[in-house]
């Protein structure tokens, strides 16, 4: 029942979280859909945005110059998408509006990302509901949504190792 367009944490918070998990070596990942919310996370140095749903022009060139990455997670959007024409019963009403608002906005913003020179990573947003290892249809939908297939190849290979820190050892 939350409204997408909101930002949940205050920048300090942000901020704060930010500058202790890199104290501590880990990585920061930022689930937000609204421009608000994105843009402070960005500002506030995650290294990356899942979902970035309301991102624009603005917030892409923001991305690229503190080098956070774009994770789509359009697999877990259309799933839920499809779940919430088909079988709305399943979900919470609001549950269902959101999914049937943002998905189409999320397959245009995650091609747009990428033409405006955004890293992308792949990443599913889990849900816990299916089995783990069908990671590899997050590449069918970005092909899909307008990212070339090799593209997609390298938003889960090289890119998905470069945004975990790993990529001197895996992803190419």
């Amino acid at each position: 029942g939350d409204d997408p367009n909101l930002q949940l944490l205050r920048d300090d918070e942000l901020k704060a979280i930010v500058e202790t998990a890199h104290s501590l070596g880990m990585k920061v990942a930022s689930h937000a859909h609204g421009k608000p919310g994105i843009d402070a996370a960005i500002r506030a140095g995650v290294d990356s945005i899942e979902h970035g749903t309301y991102s624009d022009a603005a917030t892409y060139k923001l991305m690229k110059e503190r080098g956070t990455y774009m994770v789509p997670t359009l697999f877990a959007a259309s799933e839920i998408y499809e779940m919430a024409v088909k079988s709305p019963d399943k979900l919470p009403p609001t549950v269902a509006e959101k999914a049937i608002r943002v998905t189409p906005t999320m397959q245009h913003n995650a091609v747009n990302a990428w033409k405006a020179g955004v890293k992308i990573a792949l990443g599913t947003d889990q849900l816990g509901w299916r089995p783990h290892g069908q990671n590899a249809k997050e590449l069918e939908y970005m092909v899909q949504a307008g990212i070339p297939a090799m593209e997609a190849i390298l938003a889960g290979t090289r890119n998905a190792a470069d945004l975990l820190g790993h990529s001197a050892d895996i992803g190419s």
